[in-house]
């Protein structure tokens, strides 16, 4: 059973799960695992701080040039262009879909692979 709240582990013989939101039909088969041996441990999501946008904008102001500046908010607002139609794809609302900051951090990782 595939699940993206529980990860097994089977020759380390180890569950990595997110406890807090399971089901009761997963909470069972972990229990049936538990029961064969296998060691549950809590699946901890970590963030990297220095990689959220208001931190990479922040080093970027303070370290890019105008050029690495202007370039990341470029790709940032930089339309998705559909692969068959070659137009700008739009929201619902109408408007063009950005690339966004995804893109942009692709762009920064290599202007400053050291950060």
């Amino acid at each position: 059973m595939a699940s993206r709240n529980y990860v097994i582990d089977s020759k380390a013989q180890v569950i990595y799960a997110n406890v807090a939101s399971l089901t009761e039909k997963q909470l069972k088969a972990i229990k049936n695992y538990i029961a064969l041996g296998y060691q549950l441990k809590e699946k901890v999501k970590t963030t990297d701080e220095k990689m959220k946008k208001e931190n990479v904008v922040a080093f970027l102001n303070a370290n890019g040039t105008k050029e690495q500046i202007d370039k990341f908010n470029d790709i940032m607002n930089e339309p998705v262009i559909d692969k068959e139609t070659k137009q700008p794809k739009l929201l619902k609302d109408g408007t063009p879909k950005k690339k966004g900051y995804v893109a942009a951090l692709q762009y920064f990782k290599k202007q400053f692979p050291k950060y």
